[in-house]
């Protein structure tokens, strides 16, 4: 029998087949932003965001999902993404966060599950944005 055996799940090969299997049929989008520098008169620019196709699978997140959030951040439009492609969140000083394109909104990167080193995926919840203000 197999009683007491040890059975052993295939991450490694799992996280990409599903993304590929369950990716959204809408088209989803990363948006990697520049570094904001002074220019020589000391006006703030930024560099043009990076926009590129990612294949991910996308879908609202739970009640479950959203207590990782700060408190503040609980209440907006929140999705669940899991991405072969690498999403990354807010690091001070080196980049901003990533943001999501999806169905005409858009989302930033909150927190992030790096699961790449283990199953070649990446999970994040996003938060959507004001458009307007995340131009600026």
């Amino acid at each position: 029998g197999t009683k007491g055996r040890f059975v052993t799940f295939p991450f490694s090969s799992l996280g990409p087949n599903l993304v590929s299997a369950f990716a959204s049929p809408t088209p989803v989008y990363r948006l990697r932003r520049g570094h904001t520098t002074l220019d020589g008169n000391g006006f703030m620019t930024v560099a043009a965001p990076q926009r590129v196709q990612i294949k991910a699978v996308v879908y609202p997140a739970t009640g479950r999902d959203v207590q990782v959030l700060p408190e503040g951040k609980r209440t907006e439009e929140t999705i669940h993404v899991i991405s072969t492609t690498e999403l990354r969140t807010a690091s001070p000083g080196a980049n901003p966060a990533d943001q999501i394109e999806y169905q005409g909104k858009t989302y930033e990167v909150s927190t992030l599950k790096d699961w790449n080193a283990n199953a070649r995926f990446y999970s994040v919840l996003a938060t959507r944005v004001n458009t307007a203000l995340s131009e600026v």
